[in-house]
């Protein structure tokens, strides 16, 4: 489906989609930024392309007011998943995808609100430089939180991996209840797979053991975390500190650009199968003469049983 932005009549104060930056500005500023607004508009479910929703409404970036973002990703055929909810930065790149990536996608889980950072913004960060300072911090936590993400998935249970995922989500958009830490986010085990590095059954399986340990619950917003979050291990120090290769010229790049004689490839691809066809062939006609062999010598050992037994 072709992703398009529903633009609302909706504006809001700067500072209401950012409170952070009012610590960035001075007196003046914050005035400034307190009637400064912005359009707010309204994605809808679905497919979502970030380039074209800035494109349209004349924006560098805007930033999550409402509602969930899922940036899905996959490397192969092992997707991975990151989610943007309220207070994210949603921008686009200016260089290409990483060769690696095989897919990129974001979807809208329902409709979310985005407000678009513009011209206006500009302006009063031409006045007031450090406004760009609030909003770079802002994109940092955001990596930050992508850091832990990635550090949870190298976790070698599962179970800890979607503890931490849920401690995570928890930090960033839940709230402390008289029952427990409420994480607002409903997300299939699908989902959960994705972000933690696990398949949907694994998944299923250490919920429901997370669930009979009493340290978590499904509810109807969510999840609900039952138990307090262990505290922090202090990680051993590397036994080696990792270094950088001293720059200087590639041997990839100093190689000059070869040609490939198609043909040529092609041919050695099938002399390559042919030989590897022969040697199959070859090892199962040595599968069948040992086993005829081991045949002979059962034979051969149940015939002198049978005539011991008859001395």
């Amino acid at each position: 489906m072709e992703a398009q932005a529903v633009t609302g009549a909706t504006r809001i104060p700067l500072l209401e989609v950012v409170p952070t930056l009012a610590g960035y500005l001075p007196p003046d500023g914050q005035e400034l930024a307190r009637r400064l607004t912005v359009h707010v508009h309204l994605l809808p479910r679905g497919e979502v392309d970030p380039g074209r929703v800035l494109d349209d409404a004349g924006a560098f970036a805007a930033v999550v007011v409402d509602g969930l973002l899922m940036h899905r990703m996959a490397i192969g055929e092992q997707p991975a998943l990151r989610l943007l909810g309220p207070g994210d930065v949603l921008s686009t790149t200016d260089g290409p995808r990483p060769f690696l990536v095989a897919h990129s996608s974001y979807r809208a889980a329902a409709a979310v609100r985005v407000a678009m950072l513009d011209d206006r913004v500009l302006w009063l960060a031409q006045r007031f430089p450090r406004l760009f300072a609030g909003l770079q911090a802002r994109a940092g936590a955001q990596q930050d939180r992508i850091a832990v993400q990635l550090a949870a998935c190298q976790l070698p249970r599962v179970e800890d991996r979607l503890i931490a995922i849920m401690w995570l989500l928890a930090e960033t958009w839940g709230h402390v209840t008289p029952g427990g830490t409420e994480v607002p986010v409903t997300l299939t085990h699908d989902a959960l797979g994705e972000l933690v590095g696990a398949r949907r059954s694994t998944v299923s399986l250490a919920l429901k053991q997370l669930i009979e340990d009493g340290a978590l619950v499904r509810n109807d917003g969510g999840w609900l975390l039952l138990k307090t979050m262990e505290e922090p291990v202090a990680a051993r120090p590397l036994s080696i500190d990792p270094g950088l290769i001293e720059n200087g010229d590639s041997q990839w790049a100093a190689r000059p650009a070869q040609r490939v004689d198609l043909h040529q490839l092609s041919a050695l691809v099938h002399a390559m199968a042919e030989s590897h066809q022969r040697d199959a062939a070859a090892f199962r006609s040595r599968i069948d003469r040992a086993q005829r062999a081991r045949a002979r010598n059962q034979a051969l050992r149940e015939e002198i049983a049978r005539q011991r037994r008859r001395r």
